[in-house]
């Protein structure tokens, strides 16, 4: 005897009330132009929206958000190079950084310094270069996100449970391949210029205000304090993109995940914070490499 079929079950039609519910719960398209409209008050050059090709699956993705903030007064030009995508959470379903104290091999960052080589009496005509910062933004010591997972009340008896961490890591995997094509346009920034330029390419990720949480631990695992609501996480990615010619490796040190208001401190500080650029690209670091303009 063969089992009856199963009949798909008879949903009413979307109207426009349901699409307001979920405008105001989830979407992510209005948290993108909240993020966008702050780089525009703050004075940064941002493009919300667009196509790069994946330097991985060599397809046409888009990004939601890409910003530039520069000091271009001195010699060289310095850049930072915003790769930024948002990721709108619930109060109830927020995210979730556990933290540690960062290690000395992971207090870092790196940026990319693009000269026209002829110009210093070198063999290569126009090349990148990248230039590794110990110790300055990222301090040994300080707490730095390396597991990240979203969290939910059990709707059968309240209990908190994990919601999985793939969700949150497909968006913040979107920023790391936009940042990918923002260092290969970084490595041959001086062509555009006509300068020698200077660039610190960030992936960012944004959510909503009062989603995002930290619980810090000691290196032998225990668990330091409370969690606590927070407004930026630094999280050690440690990600290396080769050039595209293989001859140059660039290491995404940080991803920094913020919320709606941390994001709009972060920009406050690359605007106003005194020696921001010079945290971002030190002298030291500039004159190791041995351009005849540094002399002067």
């Amino acid at each position: 005897m063969s089992k009856p079929t199963k009949t798909a079950l008879e949903l009413p039609e979307i109207d426009a009330s349901d699409i307001n519910k979920y405008l105001s719960s989830q979407d992510s398209f209005q948290l993108e132009m909240a993020v966008c409209n702050e780089c525009v008050l703050e004075g940064l050059k941002s493009t919300h929206g667009g196509t790069y090709i994946d330097p991985v699956t060599n397809k046409a993705r888009q990004f939601d958000i890409r910003a530039i903030a520069e000091n271009s007064k001195n010699f060289p030009q310095k850049f930072m190079r915003l790769a930024i995508e948002c990721k709108s959470l619930k109060k109830d379903a927020p995210l979730l950084i556990s933290r540690v104290p960062r290690s000395k091999e992971e207090s870092f960052h790196e940026f990319i310094y693009s000269a026209n080589r002829n110009l210093s009496n070198l063999a290569v005509v126009g090349s990148g270069t990248t230039v590794r910062v110990e110790n300055q933004i990222y301090k040994q010591g300080q707490f730095v996100g390396k597991a990240a997972v979203q969290v939910k009340r059990n709707e059968n008896n309240g209990t908190i449970i994990s919601m999985g961490d793939s969700d949150i890591y497909e968006k913040w995997a979107q920023a790391i391949s936009s940042a990918h094509d923002l260092v290969y346009h970084s490595i041959d920034a001086w062509r555009m210029s006509g300068s020698t330029v200077c660039s610190m390419v960030l992936p960012i990720l944004v959510v909503n205000d009062k989603t995002l949480w930290a619980v810090d631990y000691a290196l032998d695992g225990t668990q330091t304090g409370d969690p606590t609501m927070i407004e930026e996480c630094k999280y050690y990615l440690g990600r290396e993109i080769p050039s595209e010619d293989g001859k140059m490796k660039y290491m995404l040190s940080h991803l920094h995940i913020v919320t709606r208001k941390g994001f709009r401190n972060l920009l406050i500080g690359l605007k106003h914070t005194e020696g921001f650029w010079d945290f971002l690209f030190p002298k030291f670091a500039l004159l190791k490499e041995d351009v005849s303009p540094f002399s002067r």
